[in-house]
């Protein structure tokens, strides 16, 4: 890890990935210019950028350019879909595809958790016969989600 000075909490020497991440993952704010990361870790304006670029070929971040010469950059978080359904709550993670239910939004989503726990990766689950991977949870005849509107696919930064 790169050494901090104490005055301004700026790093020198080489940074590591793990170290830019970190600052999107810890502050406030989502989102990052190539600018600030820059000003954070005493790098160049292009070295931030580049960095930056090779985050996001890496599936680390997401970027949108906001205007000719301002891009701003954001980390991909895992997102969970949890909707209210006639019958209870289904949670859906759309980093694994794998999808549960409850009559409380703590029980979906502790079922959820169970369920990536026993996961083989493929969104199917021995221990969860109900799971069927294509995103319908089917406990009961009268509860199920609706595999068409799994929000697999949307971008929440996206209007």
């Amino acid at each position: 890890m790169p050494e901090r000075h104490a005055s301004d909490g700026q790093h020198t020497g080489s940074v590591a990935d793990d170290d830019i991440l970190f600052v999107f993952e810890t502050s406030e704010r989502p989102f990052h210019r190539a600018s600030e990361i820059a000003e954070r870790f005493d790098l160049s304006h292009t070295q931030a950028r580049r960095r930056l670029e090779s985050l996001s070929d890496a599936d680390e971040l997401e970027a949108i350019q906001t205007s000719d010469r301002q891009t701003v950059w954001w980390h991909k978080r895992d997102l969970v879909v949890l909707r209210e359904e006639a019958a209870g709550y289904s949670a859906h993670d759309t980093a694994t595809g794998v999808a549960s239910a409850g009559d409380t939004r703590p029980e979906a989503l502790r079922n959820l958790a169970e369920a990536i726990e026993v996961s083989d990766g493929t969104g199917t689950h021995d221990a969860f016969p109900e799971f069927d991977g294509d995103g319908s949870v089917e406990l009961d005849s009268d509860r199920r989600t609706d595999p068409d509107a799994d929000c697999t696919d949307r971008n929440p930064f996206d209007s």
